[in-house]
């Protein structure tokens, strides 16, 4: 993508973002807008964001797909893995092939060759001086991010901890615990939803995915509270 195509199209997220954040919003559903976007705005074949759970691990909280390699690879919670690196670091980091992959971290190298990603880029979520999360960028070709990218791939996560982190009050550092927990435990929700709809209509993840995101849209209702009413029973699909 060209820069001035970028620049226009990271203009045009941020304030799609701003807009919503001035009203009430799921945190779930607009990091998930985020890293849909990703896939135009980064020349992503896949992204998710990981935050960093109240045991240190890594918990995927959005992604673009459910292929167990992926979330496998997001959620790879030693020393060995990019994201791990960039929550230790607080920095960018890069794979810039599938051999510097594999030579870095070999514990994940496995499920990146298994995805078809050629490079991977893990960009840190930071707040008040710690890193919290990561966005996961993948792509199927070898490479690096330029510096155009590397800008536009920061602006998207900072966006998602904005997102995080966002409330009208001054008490901003108990909120914040209180929303990343709360999109942690919205995810869980999100999960019981996928495979109970993945058991009961006898389809994969992915389609129980897609299946949830469409009755959400359906209902113009996030897709978290969605998960929870067809949990509940209060609604079918």
């Amino acid at each position: 993508m060209a820069a001035l195509d970028r620049e226009q199209m990271l203009l045009d997220t941020l304030t799609a973002v701003t807009t919503t954040l001035v009203d009430a919003f799921d945190a779930v559903d607009l990091l998930q807008d985020l890293v849909d976007r990703c896939s135009t705005l980064l020349d992503a074949d896949d992204a998710g964001i990981v935050l960093v759970d109240g045991n240190g691990e890594l918990v995927v909280i959005a992604s673009t797909d459910e292929r167990l390699c992926l979330i496998e690879m997001l959620q790879f919670s030693s020393d060995d893995s990019p994201f791990a690196e960039t929550i230790r670091t607080g920095a960018v980091v890069t794979g810039v092939s599938s051999a510097d992959i594999g030579a870095r971290w070999p514990f994940v190298a496995e499920a990146v060759q298994e995805c078809g990603f050629q490079s991977t880029h893990s960009i840190p979520l930071r707040f008040a001086g710690r890193t919290i999360g990561a966005l996961g960028i993948f792509r199927a070709t070898a490479g690096g991010l330029d510096a155009s990218e590397v800008l536009a791939a920061q602006a998207i996560a900072d966006v998602a901890t904005i997102a995080l982190v966002h409330e009208r009050t001054t008490r901003i550092n108990t909120l914040a615990l209180e929303q990343l927990q709360h999109a942690l435990d919205s995810r869980i929700v999100i999960e019981q939803a996928k495979g109970m709809i993945a058991h009961r209509r006898g389809v994969n993840i992915d389609a129980a995915w897609d299946l949830l995101r469409a009755k959400a849209r359906a209902r113009h209702a996030s897709i978290s509270v969605t998960a929870h009413l067809l949990l509940e029973n209060v609604i079918t699909l």
